[in-house]
């Protein structure tokens, strides 16, 4: 089963999840390239051995990779795969992914947006109070600054910087208006 539009866009519009997917694309695709290039030079050079020895070396094949799947989804073995991945993860510093849509509970029309504000955005230099985005409907959960650092759950006192990324909620069409996108710009 495939992933949805709706799902590709959750990946593709998030920074770590995108550099994760890139990561295991590349992986992938070196161990398949590294996987294929290995049996295809092993058969290729015993073919003086006759057709019997090729299917005798692909059954074996087939038996290690069924008995690899098997033993990755033994418990005794998925715990600590499972643990060393989050470890991996809370030292790349990602350990708190989540998913929004399954959060907020989007449906109707709602979504989660990134975006940078420019100098001339009516949020730019005013506390959250004066701008009051949420008459537009939009509710701003976070503030990504320049230099890395991230305001969660800006309150009304706070400022909107030119370069910002804001990351709001509320209703397409309202996200939309409130940041002038047009339906190529989304």
């Amino acid at each position: 089963m495939g992933f949805t539009t709706k799902e590709a866009e959750l990946v593709v519009d998030h920074p770590v999840r995108r550099r994760i997917i890139l990561h295991l694309i590349v992986m992938g695709n070196i161990g398949l390239t590294s996987a294929l290039a290995t049996l295809l030079v092993t058969f290729m050079g015993s073919s003086e051995r006759g057709i019997g020895f090729t299917f005798f070396w692909l059954g074996v094949v087939a038996l290690a990779i069924f008995s690899v799947a098997v033993l990755l989804n033994l418990r005794v073995v998925k715990g600590p795969v499972e643990s060393f991945q989050k470890w991996m993860l809370k030292r790349a510093g990602i350990a708190h992914i989540r998913d929004y849509d399954y959060l907020l509970n989007l449906r109707d029309g709602y979504v989660v947006f990134y975006k940078e504000i420019s100098k001339d955005h009516p949020w730019v230099g005013k506390i959250f109070a004066e701008s009051r985005p949420s008459d537009a409907g939009i509710v701003v959960l976070g503030i990504y600054r320049g230099e890395g650092d991230f305001l969660g759950a800006p309150d009304k006192d706070s400022r909107g910087e030119e370069g910002d990324v804001l990351m709001v909620y509320g209703r397409n069409e309202e996200v939309k208006a409130s940041f002038n996108l047009n339906k190529s710009d989304s």
